[in-house]
C-alpha cells in the first residue's frame, strides 16, 4: 500500500471521529510511520511526469509510474494549472 493510500485512510478515521477525537491523528501517527520525504517524492514525481509529458504519452506515463491513467491526466492537469499561474498575461493592462 503506497503512502498516498495511507494518508488517504488516515483523514477518513479522522473525519469520521470528529473533534472529540483531535488527539487520535497524534496517535495514529505514531502507529503508522510516515517518512518524512513522502510529499518531495510525490512532488519530484509530479514534476518528472510533468517534464516527460508531450501531450499524447498518458498511457506510457501510467505504466512507468504504476499509477491509473486517471492520475495521470490529473497530475497534468494540475502541473498545466500551476504553469498558467506563473505566466505574465500580455493583454492585462497593470
Amino acid at each position: 500500500m503506497g503512502v498516498r493510500c495511507y494518508y488517504i485512510a488516515l483523514s477518513l478515521v479522522i473525519a469520521g471521529f470528529g473533534r472529540e477525537f483531535s488527539s487520535l491523528k497524534s496517535r495514529i501517527q505514531e502507529l503508522i510511520n510516515f517518512p518524512k520525504d513522502a510529499r518531495f517524492e510525490v512532488a519530484q514525481r509530479d514534476l518528472d511526469i510533468w517534464s516527460e509529458f508531450n501531450g499524447r504519452n498518458h498511457p506510457y506515463l501510467a505504466k512507468k509510474y504504476n499509477l491509473s491513467l486517471r492520475a495521470i491526466y490529473d497530475i497534468v492537469k494540475r502541473m498545466k494549472a500551476k504553469a498558467m499561474e506563473d505566466q505574465i498575461d500580455l493583454f492585462d493592462p497593470d
